[in-house]
Parts: structure tokens; sequence; C-alpha cells
């Protein structure tokens, strides 16, 4: 049984269509990798401008309220 296992790894490494093979699959992980990495990074900025809006929309309605305050 071992000899089997041995004789399958030796021809999956030295096998050109099963290089090819893995290439291509390696190729489409790490497209999945960076799509999803980018994807977590364009909802991060997405949340920070908007987190961003609402801190200048409150920080524009208190100078306002302070402005009338002091008239």
């Amino acid at each position: 049984m071992n000899k089997v296992r041995t004789l399958v790894d030796n021809a999956h490494s030295c096998g050109p269509v099963i290089k090819k093979f893995k290439e291509e699959e390696k190729t489409v992980k790490e497209a999945e990798k960076r799509a999803k990495a980018e994807a977590q990074w364009k909802g991060r900025e997405a949340k920070e401008k908007q987190r961003q809006a609402e801190l200048e929309a409150s920080w524009l309605v208190k100078e306002k309220e302070e402005e009338e305050v002091r008239q």
C-alpha cells in the first residue's frame, strides 16, 4: 500500500497535466482571496465614510445649537 501511495505521489509531482491543474487551482484560490480582501476593505471604507459623515453632522448640529445659545 505504501509503494502504491509513493507511486501516485510521484506521478502527481511529475505529471504536467497535474501541475497545470494545481497551478490553475492555486490561481483561482488567490483570486478569491484577493476579491474577499477587497470586499472587506471596501466595506470598512464605506463604514468609515458613514461614521465620518455622522460625526460631521453631529458636529454641525452642536455648533448650530451653540451659536443659537450665544445669540
